[in-house]
């Protein structure tokens, strides 16, 4: 046991000589036999899933992956994890996550997560260290790339801010208090490279999302927009008139009033 905690000790002080580290791994919650606990375990959640993860039956080893060349840019932003590659050529990856001291003894998780493919999805989760081999696991959001992806996680004060990406579809969504009924993809636009704005969210220890304002890509031309969707080309000059006109930060109560200039213009 005294040789545990030595190893805990110099692991941390390791860390704690970058900044981005001073929150994160001083507590001993986020080890597990003398590490920072394995991304794929907070990362394999499924997503909208709570449950309790054991700390013995998750990660690389227990996957039978191994580690391979990462990103050390996210290294150096704070991020713990690895990219990986299995015993198939086709088994690669990458896990990470940062955490976020959230008070009471629990922590927000922010993961990323490359199965292989093109996707990178992201998410928001808060954590509980329950005992020695399991903590538990709260879900909060998440997606990938422009469908639903997170971005630009900061804690402030007792709050955590984090940003979710907008497709047209999605802005629509959020802004839409019609029963106007339009599909994604045949409609507008919802691509996951069709990022077209963020919504800006708060959230505490109650675990109820506060929706605080949307951003606006700065799109100057229609065309510069994904055209997927019978709808999207009028949706794209809505846009495109509203960011011109310096409107990029908006309120809820003004994406509703561009989301009803759609309803009545681009039937």
């Amino acid at each position: 046991m005294k040789s545990a905690h030595l190893i805990l000790l110099a692991i941390t002080m390791t860390f704690l000589a970058q900044p981005a580290f001073s929150q994160i791994l001083t507590s001993p919650d986020l080890f597990y036999m003398g590490a920072p606990i394995d991304a794929r375990c907070f990362t394999s959640l499924s997503e909208g899933v709570n449950r309790t993860i054991n700390l013995k039956t998750c990660g690389m080893h227990h996957d039978h992956l191994v580690k391979t060349e990462g990103y050390p840019d996210l290294i150096r932003d704070g991020f713990i994890g690895t990219a990986w590659k299995g015993k198939q050529e086709y088994e690669h990856g990458s896990d990470y996550y940062k955490s976020f001291a959230a008070g009471n003894g629990h922590f927000w998780i922010y993961s990323l997560s490359n199965g292989g493919g093109t996707g990178m999805f992201s998410s928001i989760s808060l954590v509980k260290r329950e005992n020695h081999d399991s903590v538990t696991m709260q879900y909060v959001a998440g997606g990938d790339r422009c469908n639903g992806g997170i971005d630009d996680v900061a804690l402030q004060g007792n709050h955590l801010t984090y940003s979710v990406n907008l497709t047209p579809y999605d802005l629509y969504q959020l802004g839409n208090n019609q029963t106007t009924k339009l599909k994604p993809y045949d409609n507008l636009a919802s691509c996951a490279i069709c990022c077209v704005a963020k919504a800006i969210y708060s959230v505490d220890l109650t675990l109820s999302p506060k929706l605080n304002r949307i951003e606006m890509e700065k799109i100057n031309h229609a065309e510069d927009i994904s055209d997927q969707g019978d709808r999207e080309m009028c949706f794209n000059r809505i846009i495109v008139k509203n960011t011109q006109a310096g409107k990029t930060q908006l309120t809820i109560a003004e994406l509703k009033k561009m989301v009803q200039e759609f309803n009545v213009s681009c039937k």
